[in-house]
């Protein structure tokens, strides 16, 4: 009796087993792709959100910081008060827009590029000092001690700051490549857990299958076909009774 109950637990893994095995292909296989795309939605959100804009408004400071390179040249040069005033004027106004544009870029910072940004802002402070010194000895009519400040304090000002720029855009165009990269492989280890979920669920099918055909059609059908032999010959009062349906397995199927 145990022996017949380990056979009908046999066939009847035969007959589970293919269907167990698709079922947890199917959970790992949606477990995994939910995982992936919340990588992807990750990375895909750095890039567009973070980095990208993060460029865009590192080259929008690096324009104003050069606009007011040029102010600062310009009211060097001027021989016309009201140019001078106005000048004046248009400089405030761009340092609050640049001082504005700096603090709000405190959100794009990484780690890595605190110090860039502390000797920005610094230079900042000092190049807003130089161009006053500039419009001073401008609007006094010195223009050679104008011209002076804005070549030895200005500039070299200016030329700090757009080398600060340029590290913290190397810093975050090398990190939109790494995000860049880690979706690559999420997509490549994508591909290849779908591939192998292919092959395992047909192989399961297949297994299914030859299970199916070789351990219940195929005896039914040879149960069937002496059958209809034995009833048959019993028809043609030519069948011998004594004849047994022939059993292929000690199992619920046999």
């Amino acid at each position: 009796m145990e022996k017949k109950l380990k056979r009908r637990g046999s066939i009847k893994v035969r007959i589970m087993l293919p269907v167990l095995i698709l079922g947890i292909v199917a959970i790992v296989s949606n477990v995994t792709a939910m995982s992936n795309i919340q990588k992807v939605n990750k990375n895909a959100a750095q890039i567009a959100d973070h980095y990208m804009t993060s460029l865009t408004e590192l080259s929008s400071i690096k324009e104003q910081v050069q606009q007011l390179y040029s102010l600062g040249l310009s009211h060097a040069v001027a021989i016309n008060s009201n140019t001078m005033i106005d000048t004046v004027n248009t400089i405030k106004q761009n340092e609050e827009v640049l001082a504005e544009s700096l603090k709000n870029y405190e959100a794009y910072l990484d780690p890595e590029d605190q110090q860039f940004y502390q000797e920005m802002t610094a230079q900042f402070e000092e190049l807003k000092l130089a161009l006053r010194r500039v419009c001073a000895f401008s609007a006094n009519l010195q223009r050679s001690l104008a011209n002076t400040a804005a070549s030895t304090e200005v500039s070299p000002c200016v030329e700090k700051i757009l080398n600060d720029i340029g590290v913290i855009e190397e810093n975050a165009k090398q990190a939109a490549q790494d995000a860049r990269t880690q979706l690559a492989d999420v997509y490549a280890v994508s591909r290849i857990t779908n591939s192998i979920t292919i092959i395992v669920s047909l192989l399961a099918i297949l297994y299914a299958v030859y299970s199916s055909n070789r351990h219940v059609l195929h005896p039914i059908v040879k149960a069937e076909r002496e059958l209809s032999d034995i009833i048959h010959g019993i028809d043609q009062k030519q069948g011998d009774l004594t004849r047994r349906v022939s059993i292929l397995s000690n199992d619920e199927i046999g």
